[in-house]
């Protein structure tokens, strides 16, 4: 559903996939039980138990800028909103906060697609209550959807709907599909809420 929301009707890359995450995430429970774990605690586990993979060091290792903290604040706002609809569209606000003016200039043929996408993922992670939770992770995809792109345009690899939608369905795949990795960026989206809120 994600991918077709950004690709279009006839690129169906992740709908299966996003399904079987989905599954999968319902029958761990791990993560949700994680995103609450006190600062320290999930790196220190992590860091017992296996070697990270990329994913997982990427997130845990990532400084996040101050428009990276307000879209963490906005995912944390779209988990506990009531109304489907505003859950959708501050999610939405919260994938182009993340993205660097910069970013958001170098993207703005795609932007409308990957915001699309970003509201599809949160009804969907919204649908059940042992997923809701992971909607704190968006922001942290939706950064890494953007690196991503940014690395194959410097490749010289042309960034296409089609092309959008393949590496945004990568990221979901390896966020949402690894426990570790969606544990990491829902502890980093606890961590920068209550940041913000400290400094306020």
């Amino acid at each position: 559903m994600v991918a077709n929301s950004i690709a279009g009707p006839f690129a169906g890359i992740a709908a299966g996939l996003l399904n079987k995450m989905l599954r999968e995430a319902e029958a761990e429970a791990e993560a949700e039980a994680e995103m609450y774990a006190p600062e320290g605690e999930l790196e220190q586990e992590i860091g017992s138990t296996e070697p990270l993979g990329e994913a997982e060091a990427e997130i845990l290792g990532h400084e996040m800028t101050y428009h990276e903290l307000l879209a963490e604040a906005m995912a944390e706002a779209a988990e506990q909103e009531q109304n489907e609809t505003e859950a959708e569209a501050i999610a939405g606000a919260a994938a182009l906060t993340v993205i660097s003016p910069a970013d958001r200039r170098a993207l703005r043929r795609v932007l409308p697609h990957l915001v699309r996408g970003t509201e599809i993922l949160t009804r969907v992670l919204r649908a059940r209550s042992t997923t809701r939770p992971a909607v704190r992770a968006v922001p942290t995809i939706m950064r890494r959807t953007v690196r991503a792109l940014k690395q194959e345009a410097a490749e010289g690899v042309p960034i296409t709907r089609r092309e959008t939608a393949r590496v945004a369905a990568r990221e979901i795949r390896r966020v949402l599909g690894s426990p570790v990795a969606c544990a990491a960026a829902m502890a980093n989206n606890v961590r920068a809420t209550r940041a913000l809120r400290e400094a306020a």
